[in-house]
This record gives structure tokens, sequence and C-alpha cells, in this order.
């Protein structure tokens, strides 16, 4: 097994200001909902932690993973007492040093995990807007979850505070994701969400999804989704965080309520154990 560096919630544990998560936004992150039966799609959190550290070249492997799994277990991380759940959110950064961008030859990674309350899944339609802000994601950091989110902290500066979620498009005016969710539309036993390779994030929920979903009876399509579209269909809010989010409500006007969605929603909250 490689070194990292483990920071522990309750530790009273500082980050140094040299750290290349902190300086460059240099590391990834992934966030997980934990119920009383554990967390919600842990190994497929693992499968992309993994393979998007593989990808920028930070030695945090599967060895690593496995240590820092045995030791949140132990700490009591992993599972929430009745129904008060918790988000855990797992960043993996290049460790410190290194001059100017360059980073060090040695690297040790840090791993910090940060816990915190979950939202309530969200079970009544929510309001959505549509925002400004445009999503442009550099061929190289496509669906790559890394520290930097600044197209995301911008265009939730855009959202009311009683609106749900907001909606980012591309700069021809397709929808791609929310800032914080996948899109999910419901049309009958036909699924449509954007393209993978253009979102920022190809969530763990959303590819769960596209994996299970055709044994269910669902012909599932990757293809742009246009405005019109969605008055032809339930559309939905997807993550791991919250499951799933029907969208009553977009820019002020009502959506079709699809009893599909509806289902849908129900089966996703007992399918991945919600």
């Amino acid at each position: 097994m490689g070194q990292a560096e483990f920071l522990w919630p309750g530790e009273n544990a500082v980050i140094p200001v040299d750290d290349r998560g902190l300086t460059y936004g240099d590391g990834l992150f992934e966030t997980l909902r934990v119920t009383g039966h554990g967390p919600v799609l842990l190994e497929a959190h693992r499968d992309r932690l993994l393979a998007a550290c593989r990808a920028l070249a930070i030695p945090f492997d599967q060895s690593l993973f496995e240590h820092w799994r045995e030791e949140a277990s132990r700490r009591g991380l992993l599972n929430a007492q009745g129904d008060e759940h918790q988000v855990l959110r797992l960043m993996v950064t290049r460790g410190s040093g290194g001059r100017g961008y360059r980073p060090p030859t040695d690297v040790v990674p840090r791993v910090i995990t940060v816990l915190s309350s979950a939202p309530p899944l969200p079970k009544a339609p929510v309001s959505a807007v549509t925002l400004e802000q445009p999503m442009t994601v550099p061929p190289h950091r496509q669906g790559i979850k890394t520290l930097e989110r600044l197209d995301q902290v911008q265009a939730s500066l855009e959202l009311p505070s009683d609106v749900f979620e907001g909606l980012m498009a591309d700069q021809s005016g397709e929808l791609l994701e929310g800032t914080r969710t996948n899109l999910i539309l419901v049309k009958g036993h036909r699924i449509v969400t954007p393209v993978r390779s253009r979102l920022a994030v190809a969530g763990t929920l959303r590819d769960s999804l596209i994996r299970d979903l055709p044994g269910r009876g669902y012909q599932v399509e990757e293809a742009p989704i246009s405005r019109a579209q969605l008055m032809e269909g339930g559309l939905m809010l997807v993550n791991s965080v919250i499951g799933a989010a029907i969208v009553g409500v977009l820019d002020g006007q009502p959506l079709p309520f699809v009893g599909e969605a509806e289902a849908m929603q129900e089966w996703i909250v007992n399918e991945y154990g919600y």
C-alpha cells in the first residue's frame, strides 16, 4: 500500500496552506449519502474516484481506498443512526509541495473526510430555473469531479433562495445538467438524458439508472434535451445525495405531471437504499 495522510472529523485537523487542493484545486471529491444501511452507491463512488485519480496521476489507489473505508467504518462514519442521514464528503488532494504549478516529485495524497447532516429526500415536486451561466467543460476534464467547481459556484449565485435547483445549458441552449444534479426526462418507458461526454459530472446515480433501467423495460437514450421537450415528459433531477426530485415548475411555468416519473422516484428510493 502506498502512502497518504488522512484527516478525520472530530480531530481538529488542519489543512496546510500549501495543500495543492487549496492553492490550485488540484484534487477530487465524492459526496455520499449515508443511511442506516450504509453509504448509497459506495462502490460507484469508489470507481469514479479511482478512475479520476488515475487520470490526474494522483497516487490514491484501491488499497488506499480500502484503508480509508476500514478506518471510516471503525469510526462509525459509514452508518447513520435511525433516520438521521448524513452526508459524507471525501476529498483527495495531491497533498503539499511543488514549485508553482509543477507537482512535487514524491506525492503524498491528503485524504480529507467531512461529515454533515443530510437534506431530506425531496417528495413534493420542486421548482427550478434556467441560469445564465453556461456549462463549459474542457474536453480533458469532462466527467472528472475536481475540486475546482467555479462554474457551478457562479451559477449558484443566480439561484433565488426559494428555488431548489438551477439548470445549466451550453452556448446553443441545450440543457446539460443542474448545478448539482443530472437531468432525466421520463417519457413513458423511454428515458432521455444528456450525452455523457458533454457533462461536467456524470453522476453515480445517473450512470446506475442507465445501467439498471433497461432491465425494467425502459429504453434509455443519451440525447440532447431542449426546452420544448420538457413539455413531453416528466423532468427529474438526480444525484446520489438527494435521490430524485421531480420538477413541477420551471422559470415560473408549470411542467407536465407524469405518473411514470413519480413511480420511478419511489423505485429509486427503494432500489438504491435511501
